[in-house]
């Protein structure tokens, strides 16, 4: 199913002018539809910048994200998370078909703009390199205690991400910084004498 696109309309309403692109082009939203998944973004700033969506939710996170994808503004409550609608339709949640609806959308229409934004996103994720064999992908890079617990700092050496574990690494929870971004890992320069 491809995404219906006008050049210069929103590809989620199709009704208003876009004034936001996604970072590969792959679709566009008004003011109406970016506050719907981006309510963090400062429309006016991003437009008179030119930044992408992407650029812009990097800089300012949400304080309540979507339960799955952690970057848009949920619109799906249920007893398993909150999810935005992108999310909710990708997970086949009923309720995303009729928010769509009430929308003006059909369900193949929040389909594709799904799929528009759920490929554009998969490219903008680097490729791994491939000389990083599995078993050095994960590594500890410290550990301290609370109480009688041991508590394990491990980077994942692919993205950089730091995580917190118990000793059985049965559970994994991203160290994040302030801003509620992960906390990436770099390795220790050697020292040059």
């Amino acid at each position: 199913m491809q995404l219906q696109t006008n050049p210069d309309g929103c590809s989620f309403c199709r009704k208003k002018p876009a004034v936001l692109h996604s970072a590969g082009g792959a679709y566009q939203l008004c003011t109406e539809c970016c506050y719907l998944f981006y309510p963090q973004i400062d429309i006016r700033q991003a437009e008179s910048d030119g930044a992408s969506i992407e650029d812009v939710c990097r800089s300012r996170p949400l304080a309540q994200p979507c339960c799955k994808c952690g970057v848009r503004s949920p619109q799906v409550f249920s007893e398993d998370g909150d999810y935005c609608l992108i999310c909710a339709k990708r997970h086949k949640l009923p309720k995303a078909d009729k928010i769509a609806s009430r929308m003006g959308l059909s369900p193949e229409d929040l389909d594709a703009f799904v799929q528009a934004v759920l490929s554009e996103e998969a490219a903008l994720v680097p490729d791994p390199p491939e000389n990083l064999p599995d078993e050095t992908r994960m590594k500890r890079i410290g550990s301290f205690s609370v109480g009688t617990q041991t508590v394990q700092i491990i980077a994942d050496m692919l993205t950089g991400v730091q995580y917190l574990t118990n000793e059985q690494c049965s559970g994994f929870s991203p160290l994040l910084d302030r801003d509620g971004r992960p906390l990436l890992y770099q390795e220790p320069q050697e020292s040059k004498q």
